[in-house]
């Protein structure tokens, strides 16, 4: 049997990444772009607030 897939369009996932250590925003919007997420880092819940 074979499987026959169509090419679909499918939108990047969006991540927020809020955290006050540069080095935990460093590695886990590193993970999340390498999981083709469309990843933004700020430093603080203030920042965050501005960004949604």
């Amino acid at each position: 049997m074979v499987a026959v897939f169509k090419s679909i369009d499918i939108p990047r996932r969006r991540a927020l990444v809020v955290d006050d250590s540069r080095i935990a925003r460093h590695v886990l919007s590193g993970i999340l772009d390498r999981l083709d997420f469309d990843v933004e880092a700020v430093d603080s819940a203030e920042a965050a607030l501005d960004r949604l």
